[in-house]
């Protein structure tokens, strides 16, 4: 017999569709041109126009949210710490705040996060972690706070290392996320004052930017023993990758995903907005 009625509201829960944690981005194809066109470097060569001339160079990858070195530059660190020198990442916040704009935050969710970047930093081949521990999506306000803990902390290391033998990877100056761009402003400056190379790269840029225009762009040159690193290491954050609750999506959208083709890498010099 089929028994008809009001259906239980868990049951109604059940056929919504996920809340959106993450605003829909554009499809691959729109940069897919740009990022072809863009000069493909390998590691030898980037250093070079990179002004570094170091035999063993240090690379310190800072990131705004763990995750971030490894969805940007996951590929440039398995690279680096394989064939060049040691990796030092430094990671600005917990990145508690993810889903704070759609739903109650889980218990333990910044333990969780920072657990999944201690992994997949491991699996990459970094060997020093330093955290700084500001509050998520506040970069911005605290941004001269960021470049004095990050002057601080690589003050230290150009106590081991020479200045010029130290590169510095930072998120874009224009990554679409707001804490992307004050870690970015930040660490870059920091370096600037200390006379540290620096490199930048993008998180959410080929998602949600535009690519119209677009000329400092480089590809690093493809490794397959790089990118199965990288895939590795991303599997780690299934807070990011997974939703975090049930009626919820994924931080990080498969379709986003679809975007991480190759290891990219942009100018740290100013843009015109």
């Amino acid at each position: 017999m089929t028994r008809t009625g009001t259906r239980d509201s868990s049951a109604l829960a059940s056929l919504a569709p996920p809340i959106e944690v993450t605003p829909a981005g554009r499809p691959p194809a729109d940069w897919r041109g740009v990022i072809a066109a863009a000069p493909s470097v390998k590691l030898p060569e980037l250093l070079a126009m990179l002004g570094c001339e170091a035999d063993r160079p240090r690379l310190v990858v800072v990131a705004a949210h763990p995750d971030d070195e490894t969805i940007g530059a996951g590929r440039l660190v398995a690279a680096w710490s394989r064939a060049l020198g040691p990796v030092t990442a430094v990671l600005a916040s917990a990145g508690e705040s993810c889903v704070d704009h759609v739903a109650a935050r889980p218990p333990g969710l910044a333990e969780r996060r920072v657990a999944e970047w201690v992994e997949a930093t491991t699996i990459l081949g970094v060997r020093e972690r330093i955290r700084l521990d500001l509050p998520d999506g506040f970069l911005a306000a605290r941004e001269d706070r960021l470049r004095a803990a990050l002057t601080e902390v690589l003050d230290g290391i150009c106590h081991e290392t020479a200045a010029d033998e130290v590169v510095l990877a930072a998120p874009y100056l224009r990554d679409p996320h707001p804490d992307h761009r004050a870690a970015g402003r930040a660490a870059i400056a920091a370096a600037k004052d200390l006379g540290v190379l620096t490199v930048g790269f993008p998180v959410w840029l080929t998602y949600w930017g535009d690519p119209d225009g677009r000329t400092d762009l480089w590809r690093l040159a493809a490794s397959v023993a790089n990118d199965v690193r990288w895939w590795s290491a991303l599997q780690r954050f299934r807070t990011q990758l997974e939703p975090l609750d049930r009626g919820l999506g994924p931080v990080v959208p498969s379709r986003m995903l679809e975007h991480l083709t190759e290891q990219l890498l942009l100018s740290t010099e100013p843009v015109r907005p």
